[in-house]
């Protein structure tokens, strides 16, 4: 990984944060909206996704991190702002929240 990519980093341990390329992203994405799966047309998510693929083909990259609590998830949206961050979301159980 490059110093770019290691940068927002700070503050998490490695176990928590997984960056992932364009390749990456577009295909595992691509198979599951071209999925026959009835669910794999249900709620906002496959908009999110469809959003997902269309950045990745533009070459955004994205950095996962996993943050617990409100406080963590506030220190990832001030992070991805400080960044210039497209796209910042938390993915909880039952719902997708865009942080910025």
């Amino acid at each position: 990984m490059n110093s770019a990519a290691a940068k927002p980093r700070a503050g998490w341990l490695p176990e928590h944060v997984d960056h992932l390329t364009r390749r990456e992203t577009v295909e595992p994405i691509q198979e599951l909206l071209d999925s026959p799966h009835p669910l794999a047309g249900f709620g906002s998510e496959p908009a999110l996704m469809r959003r997902y693929v269309d950045e990745a083909r533009l070459g955004t990259r994205w950095l996962l991190v996993k943050a617990k609590g409100s406080d963590t998830r506030e220190r990832v949206a001030t992070m991805a702002k400080t960044h210039d961050a497209r796209l910042t979301v938390s993915d909880g159980s039952l719902i997708i929240e865009e942080l910025i």
